[in-house]
C-alpha cells in the first residue's frame, strides 16, 4: 500500500493502510500493535498534528493483509518495517523524532529507542510477558493447530475503529514471544526520556508489567514517567480517557524534548 503524504486528518477511519501527516520539525512515530493496522492509531495521530507534529503511523510487515500474510513474517520483520519507518520520518522531521507505540508497538519502541536514540519514547500498554498461559504453548502447539479463532469482540466505541483478523496464527504468536524476551534483556540500555501508560482495566496482558518496564528501564528517574488510567483497557488509545492520555503524553513531551508543540488547554484539540 503506498502512504500518501500531507494533511489527509479526514481519512478512513477503519482503513488499515498506512498515514504520513506532514507538520512541524518534531516527528512522531506510532506503532500499531500485534495483528492490528494504523487504523487503530488515527485518533492519536489526529491529535498530535493538530498540535503541529509531522505524524507517521506505518503498516508493520505482515499486518493489514491476511492471517497467512502474518504468519510468514518473522518479528525481526517487525523490527525492521518500524526501524526503516523512523528513518523515513526523520527526514521529513530536523527537530528529531520521538518513537510511540501500543501493546506490541510498544514493545518494538522500546527497541528503537536503545538502538536509534529518538528525542523520546512512548510506551502504551506495553507487555513483558503474556498473560493468557495458552500463549506459552504456541512454539509447539502452532506445528499442528496453525491459527486460533478470535475470541469475541471489543466495546463498539473500540470495535468501531479496528480492521481484525478472524484467526490469529500461532506461529506469529510465538515470534511476539521471542520479541519480548529480547525486550526483556535490552530495557536497561534504554535511556531517552520515557512516558510509560497503562489501563488498569486492561483485559489482554498484565498491567504492571508497566511497573517492570519503569523499572528496569535506563531512563534516570527524572526523565522517566508512569501514568495509570483507572478505566482503560487494552486498547487504551481508543478508550474514553484517550484525551486525557493524549494530552499527558503532550505535556511530557513538551517538558522533555525542546522545540515539542505546547500541550493544548484544557479542551483544545479535538479527538
Amino acid at each position: 500500500m503506498d502512504i500518501k503524504e500531507g494533511s489527509g486528518v479526514n481519512a478512513v477511519a477503519r482503513s488499515p493502510s498506512p498515514f504520513f501527516w506532514t507538520g512541524g520539525p518534531i516527528g512522531l512515530l506510532i506503532l500499531h500493535g500485534f495483528a492490528g493496522t494504523p487504523s487503530e492509531m488515527r485518533p492519536m495521530g489526529a491529535f498530535f498534528h493538530r498540535l503541529g507534529y509531522t505524524v507517521h503511523a506505518p503498516l508493520l510487515p505482515g499486518h493489514g493483509e491476511t492471517p497467512e500474510a502474518l504468519r510468514r513474517t518473522r518479528w525481526t520483520d517487525w523490527v525492521d518495517g518500524a526501524r526503516a519507518a523512523t528513518l523515513r520520518l526523520a527526514e521529513a522531521a530536523p527537530g528529531g523524532v520521538v518513537v510511540a507505540g501500543l501493546s506490541m508497538g510498544g514493545a518494538i519502541a522500546l527497541l528503537l529507542a536503545r538502538e536509534l536514540a529518538p528525542r523520546a519514547a512512548v510506551v502504551l500498554a506495553a507487555p513483558l510477558r503474556f498473560r493468557d498461559r495458552r500463549a506459552y504453548l504456541a512454539p509447539l502447539v502452532h506445528r499442528f493447530s496453525p491459527y486460533r479463532p478470535r475470541e469475541g469482540k471489543k466495546p463498539p466505541h473500540i470495535e468501531a475503529h479496528l480492521v481484525p483478523y478472524d484467526r490469529i496464527p500461532l506461529r506469529s504468536v510465538a515470534e511476539l514471544w521471542r520479541l519480548l524476551r529480547v525486550v526483556r534483556r535490552e530495557l536497561p540500555d534504554v535511556r531517552v526520556p520515557l512516558f510509560i501508560a497503562q489501563g488498569l482495566r486492561d483485559e489482554t496482558i498484565f498491567p504492571h508489567d508497566a511497573e517492570r518496564i519503569y523499572r528496569r528501564a535506563g531512563t534516570p528517574p527524572a526523565k522517566k514517567a508512569l501514568v495509570w488510567y483507572p478505566e482503560a483497557s487494552h486498547l487504551i488509545v481508543l478508550e474514553r480517557e484517550k484525551e486525557a492520555l493524549f494530552r499527558d503524553i503532550a505535556r511530557f513531551l513538551h517538558t522533555h524534548v525542546p522545540g515539542a508543540p505546547a500541550p493544548p488547554e484544557s479542551g483544545g484539540a479535538p479527538v
